[in-house]
């Protein structure tokens, strides 16, 4: 999937479902408590057998759990711009669904986890670090809790606020905008922000920034950031942690 049809805010065509839509600001509050389903997969749950699959697992909490169900067809309602969904069950008990929309698609075991794929990252969504040990994975969350409170949290109502300020236009003009598109830009603007300040410091004659490389305005930006990746950034210590703990 490309980093242009994303900005664009396009939908993704899957072969047998249909178009997968980005989720829209205006949606976004009702998809944030939704998302956490589409995030985990077997291995969360230490489930290695290999005859289970992802939409295996989501659909036998949906099918014991009205609460779950009902999440479940929000999220694929909400992704797929679809009102009907049909539950079924195939010849092999597993189950699915008929999606009802321009063109009949059918959401399955076997096309859920390209499904899944696409609206991770339509809406730049992370997986959560699957973790074989148990102990490892609470202190990797204690990591990660603690590098949290040395960077700055911001909101999505902030980001909206800063984007709507240096556009100069009203912060509901964005309800149309995507998740992606949102970041897209306020990434950017902070990007030239971070290169124009830098900029007004290089012009000072007494300082020395023989060390210090300037960013450029339109270098590249990772949108999808991945908050694990130096969680151990010596990746020989996790392995020991991880034997330690056994």
């Amino acid at each position: 999937m490309s980093h242009l049809k994303n900005l664009r805010g396009e939908p993704t065509f899957i072969e047998g479902i249909g178009n997968v839509y980005p989720i829209k600001i205006r949606d976004w509050e009702n998809f944030d408590n939704l998302k956490e389903l589409i995030s985990v997969k077997k291995e969360h749950f230490f489930i290695e057998d290999e005859t289970i699959k992802n939409f295996d697992l989501i659909m036998a909490h949906a099918i014991s759990d009205p609460q779950v169900r009902d999440k479940v067809e929000e999220l694929l309602k909400l992704t797929l711009r679809c009102e009907m969904l049909n539950l079924v069950k195939d010849d092999l008990g597993y189950y699915g669904y008929i999606i009802a929309n321009e063109e009949t698609g059918e959401l399955t075991r076997d096309n859920y986890d390209k499904f899944r794929s696409v609206v991770m990252e339509q809406n730049l969504l992370i997986e959560p670090k699957v973790y074989k040990n148990p102990e490892v994975a609470k202190w990797a969350e204690k990591v990660a809790k603690m590098k949290s409170k040395g960077g700055i949290n911001i909101t999505i109502a902030e980001k909206i606020e800063t984007v709507a300020v240096m556009d100069g236009r009203d912060f509901e003009d964005y309800d149309d905008y995507t998740y992606y598109q949102l970041e897209a830009k306020f990434e950017r603007i902070s990007k030239i922000e971070e290169s124009r300040s830098q900029s007004i410091m290089f012009a000072n004659p007494y300082a020395d920034f023989s060390k210090m490389k300037l960013v450029h305005f339109a270098e590249s930006i990772n949108l999808r950031k991945d908050p694990y990746k130096d969680l151990f950034k010596d990746s020989s210590k996790l392995n020991k942690l991880e034997q330690g703990v056994k």
